[in-house]
């Protein structure tokens, strides 16, 4: 029996004994979770004619991923969260090659017996609604503003934030007052030299009455020289608000980070949402900035468009297609990064809603062009469908079409693709 094979039947085990044991003892054990489904194509992801040198021209898979959040409400003051994500496949090297979180593709090859799939624990939390405010201790989901940066609200396909963190959240009236304290590295318990760690404190003001928020945040992270993290202390102020009138949103946020040893960076996104009955319109455009070596990188989830800034494009893309881009990190000729870019987008619902039709069109240019042939990352229009079968079921079919800019080299040629997705929540 393989070492995965019995963490599984552990799992398993662990989840049926504390259902039991909680249920005896008046405790809640609720289950809920997602299966996400989908086949996806990306033709010319390379932008060039031919094909690769050591690859395909041509990326086609099926995906899935099974995420399974198992809860145990103590009483009115206490639960213990957690989410698992049953499907994983390992990074190693000459595997499929995906992003964390992924899922796994539909591969025979790969199973928890040959050691290339594992149950992944995501997060294990747990929250007391005390009368001074909600407290919470564990591995947790972290989202601020409008999650460019900090997001814990994003789809199945993508890696939300998580952290290890110690926070709390007090309350007085419509004014939330949040400190926490994360740990991203420990090392030797007997050692402090070799810690990374992060001192926060929020405040927001929600009115649900006014449909108005407005937060503003401050993150000291400080890495030790030996804890080899792979980035250095910092300092970073966030600000955002969202407000809304009838049928028209307005939402911004800001991002600053100031580091100690090489160049800051700034973040910021804006977005306008008019929905006038069956129409939505809706308009973002962001800022990643580039200085000297360093980039701001958007947070993994937000993803506007079905290519650009989804999966990897251009000469680079090679057998890292599927993992993947942030907004802001290289991704074009050359080491030009950052990002300046603006999305329009039009959907009409019909059929009592039960079908959504929407379109695309999206402009990206580089921040900092540096040694790449040119600024302008190219255009994109997408068309998508989404079809709710049920309450708890529904497909979205979509298509992208590409067209790179100067900052892909001269003679790029139009990159596109299809993607299919079913999600059934429960």
């Amino acid at each position: 029996m393989s070492k995965n094979q019995k963490i599984l039947k552990i799992t398993l085990a662990f989840l049926l004994t504390t259902s039991f044991a909680v249920a005896s003892k008046a405790a809640t054990f609720a289950l809920s979770g997602q299966y996400e489904f989908g086949a996806n194509m990306l033709s010319n992801y390379d932008l060039s004619s031919g094909a690769p040198e050591g690859f395909g021209n041509t990326s086609s898979y099926w995906a899935h991923k099974f995420t399974l959040r198992p809860d145990i409400l103590v009483d009115d003051r206490f639960t213990i969260r957690s989410e698992f994500n049953v499907l994983q496949l390992v990074d190693q090297a000459g595997q499929n090659n995906v992003a964390n979180a992924f899922g796994t593709s539909l591969d025979g090859t790969k199973s928890l017996a040959d050691n290339s799939q594992l149950i992944e624990l995501r997060k294990a939390y747990l929250e007391w609604a005390s009368d001074w405010g909600l407290f919470k201790v564990g591995r947790q989901p972290k989202h601020w503003g409008l999650g460019i940066f900090f997001n814990g609200n994003v789809g199945a396909n993508a890696a939300d934030t998580v952290v290890d963190r110690v926070g709390f959240e007090g309350l007085v009236g419509n004014l939330h007052i949040g400190v926490g304290f994360e740990k991203a590295k420990e090392g030797k318990l007997s050692s402090d030299q070799d810690d990374a760690e992060s001192y926060e404190i929020s405040v927001e003001y929600i009115n649900q009455d006014s449909l108005f928020n407005v937060g503003i945040l401050y993150n000291r992270t400080v890495v030790s020289a030996a804890a080899d993290v792979g980035y250095p202390s910092e300092h970073l102020l966030g600000f955002y608000t969202r407000k809304r009138w009838n049928d028209l949103q307005l939402g911004a946020e800001f991002l600053s980070r100031g580091f100690e040893d090489t160049e800051s960076q700034l973040g910021l996104l804006t977005q306008v949402l008019y929905n006038p009955g069956k129409w939505t319109f809706g308009l973002d455009s962001g800022y990643a900035s580039a200085n000297g070596s360093s980039n701001f990188a958007f947070q993994t989830g937000y993803e506007p468009l079905v290519l650009l800034f989804d999966d990897m494009l251009g000469p680079q893309a090679g057998e890292n297609v599927n993992q993947g881009t942030n907004i802001g990190n290289p991704i074009a000729s050359g080491a030009g990064a950052g990002a300046l870019f603006s999305v329009l987008s039009a959907s009409y619902g019909f059929s009592s809603g039960n079908y959504v039709l929407g379109f695309n069109f999206g402009y990206a240019q580089l921040a900092a062009q540096r040694t790449s042939p040119g600024k302008s990352l190219g255009s994109e229009v997408d068309i998508h469908l989404t079809q709710k079968w049920y309450d708890n079921f529904n497909t979205s079919y979509a298509m992208g079409f590409f067209m790179p800019g100067d900052a892909y080299g001269p003679n790029s040629q139009i990159g596109w693709g299809t993607k299919i997705t079913g999600r059934l929540k429960f």
